[in-house]
């Protein structure tokens, strides 16, 4: 079952509050419509692993767009 689990894919299996929360979030200008599904940011972040890979994935993407911006854990 854990084997199945890991490949499927985590957004579906979010709670409904947190999966409008990524798709209000994901929604482009003039944000009067939520989007029908994450954008790839989103599904590459919520398909990590783990803490640390998640927090890595979110450092490098800082880094990539010139953020100086060390995420600790506890934001992840």
């Amino acid at each position: 079952m854990l084997e199945q689990e890991e490949k499927e894919p985590v957004f579906p299996r979010l709670e409904s509050h947190r999966i409008n929360l990524v798709l209000n979030a994901s929604a482009i200008p003039p944000f009067e419509l939520k989007a029908s599904k994450p954008t790839d940011f989103g599904t590459d972040f919520l398909a990590k692993k783990s803490l640390l890979k998640a927090k890595d994935f979110i450092a490098h993407q800082f880094t990539m767009n010139w953020i100086a911006f060390n995420p600790r854990t506890s934001f992840i």
